[in-house]
C-alpha cells in the first residue's frame, strides 16, 4: 500500500521557492529604502553603453573559462564528452539557473545531462562535487589575495598566486576526504549503500594527476578574473577614483553569497552584498547599487542569450526527430 505523503512533502518546493522570492523581494526593498531612485537614474544614464557591451563580452569569456573547467574535470575521470555537447550543457545550465534557487537549477540540469552521457549517477555527482571543490578553492584564494592587495597594498599582479594557493587547498581537501574514509563515522555511514558507492568513486578524486588539477585551476582562475574585470570595468565607468583592486575582494564574496540557496537565483542577495561592501569600505552606496544593478543586467542578458540558444537547439532537435520519423515511415 502506497504511503500517503504529508502536506509538507507535497508543497515543499512551492513553500521553499515562495520563501526565497519573499526574501529576494525584502532584500530589494531594503536596498531601495536606502537610496533614491532619481540618483540611481542619473548614474545609470551616466554609464557608457560601450563599456556595458564590453562587460557582457567579458562575462561571455568567463563562461567559456567555466566551460573548460568542467571539460577538464570530466577528462580527469576518463570520460569523453564532445566539447560542443558540453558547451550546450553549460549554456543550458545558465538558462536553468533562472528557474532554480542559488545555482541549483543549473547544477541539477548539468547533473542529469552528464549522467545521461556517462551512464553513472555516482560519477556525475563526483564530477559536480569536484567542480565545486576547484571553484570554491579558487574563490577562497581570490579572497585571501584580494585582502592582501586591498589592506597591505600588494601589487595587483600578485593575484596570480591564487593558482598555487588554490592547488594547496584542493590538496588539503583530498587529504581530509582520505582521512574521513578511515574514520569511525565513515564506517558507520558505509552501512548506507549509496554513501559507500559514492565514496568508492571518490578514490578517483584522490588519484587525480597534479597536471590535470593545475589545468582546471587555471581555467577557474580565468573565470574569477573575468568576473572581477566585469565589476572593475563597471565601477571605473561610474567612479574612476575607486581602485581596481577593490573588485578582487568583492567578487569572491558575492559569488559565494549568490550560490547559497537562500534567495531566488541570488536576486537581492547579490545586489545587497555588493552595495554594502562598497559602504563598508567608505564608498558611495549609490555607486555600489548601480554597479550591482548593471552587473545583474549583464547576468540576465547572458542568461537570456543562453535561453535563446537552448530554444534553438530544442527546435533543431525536434526537427531532426521529425525527419527521422518521416524517414522511418518512408522506408516501411
Amino acid at each position: 500500500m502506497k504511503q500517503e505523503e504529508s502536506p509538507w512533502q507535497v508543497h515543499k518546493t512551492k513553500i521553499i521557492i515562495g520563501f526565497q522570492i519573499l526574501l529576494s523581494t525584502a532584500l530589494f526593498y531594503l536596498l531601495f529604502s536606502k537610496i533614491h531612485i532619481d540618483d540611481i537614474k542619473f548614474l545609470f544614464l551616466q554609464s557608457d553603453p560601450l563599456i556595458f557591451a564590453g562587460v557582457v563580452g567579458i562575462k561571455a569569456v568567463s563562461i567559456a573559462a567555466s566551460v573548460f573547467t568542467l571539460i577538464t574535470i570530466i577528462y580527469f575521470f576518463n570520460h569523453k564528452i564532445p566539447k560542443r555537447k558540453l558547451s550546450k550543457i553549460y549554456f543550458s545550465s545558465l538558462f536553468y539557473n533562472n528557474l532554480g534557487v542559488g545555482t541549483i537549477g543549473g547544477d541539477t540540469y548539468k547533473w542529469f545531462a552528464i549522467k545521461r552521457e556517462i551512464s553513472s549517477k555516482e560519477q556525475a555527482t563526483l564530477i559536480l562535487i569536484t567542480e565545486k571543490i576547484v571553484n570554491f578553492s579558487m574563490l577562497v584564494s581570490f579572497f585571501a589575495l584580494g585582502s592582501l592587495i586591498v589592506y597591505f597594498s600588494f601589487h595587483p599582479a600578485s593575484i596570480i598566486l591564487t593558482i598555487p594557493l588554490a592547488l594547496v587547498l584542493i590538496f588539503l581537501v583530498q587529504l581530509v576526504l582520505q582521512a574521513f574514509t578511515q574514520s569511525k563515522l565513515f564506517k558507520f555511514l558505509s552501512k548506507f549503500n549509496k554513501v559507500k558507492i559514492l565514496f568508492d568513486h571518490f578514490e578517483l578524486f584522490y588519484k587525480v594527476q597534479p597536471l590535470h588539477l593545475s589545468v582546471a585551476t587555471v581555467f577557474s582562475f580565468l573565470f574569477c578574473l573575468m568576473n572581477v574585470a566585469t565589476l572593475a570595468l563597471i565601477v571605473h565607468s561610474l567612479n574612476d577614483s575607486i581602485p581596481v583592486s577593490f573588485s578582487f575582494l568583492v567578487i569572491p564574496v558575492v559569488i559565494l553569497f549568490t550560490t547559497l540557496p537562500l534567495s531566488f537565483q541570488g536576486f537581492g542577495l547579490r545586489e545587497i552584498s555588493i552595495t554594502y561592501m562598497f559602504s563598508l569600505f567608505g564608498y558611495s552606496l549609490y555607486i555600489g547599487a548601480v554597479a550591482a544593478l548593471l552587473l545583474l543586467l549583464a547576468n540576465l542578458l547572458v542568461s537570456l542569450l543562453s535561453g535563446i540558444y537552448v530554444l534553438f537547439q530544442f527546435k533543431k532537435s525536434l526537427g531532426k526527430s521529425q525527419e527521422d520519423k518521416d524517414s522511418w515511415h518512408n522506408r516501411n
